[in-house]
């Protein structure tokens, strides 16, 4: 996964590169394409995250809020709603 905003190119996550407040587009390396929130500013809680060409729109940008513990949690800019992992499932494709 690979996180950029308008003030620096494309970057590997790590934990010492990310900052709150700031918009985050997350692209996926083997597609190039962006997450994007289907219908974000009306989204339902339990919408499923596509991958989508990059368009700059607000479905396709996040903030992160830091929990203070090491975590972050993300959250889209068109909906205003954190992402989640569905049950907390840690496995592959979850």
């Amino acid at each position: 996964l690979v996180a950029c905003n308008r003030a620096t190119p494309p970057q590997d996550l790590s934990s010492e590169a990310l900052q709150t407040g700031v918009l985050y587009t997350f692209t996926a390396k083997h597609s190039g394409m962006n997450l994007d929130v289907p219908g974000a500013s009306n989204s339902n809680n339990g919408t499923e995250l596509v991958q989508k060409p990059g368009d700059g729109s607000k479905s396709q940008q996040f903030t992160l809020e830091a929990g203070g513990d090491g975590t972050y949690t993300i959250i889209n800019k068109a909906s205003g709603r954190a992402l989640e992992i569905n049950d907390g499932e840690q496995t592959d494709g979850s």
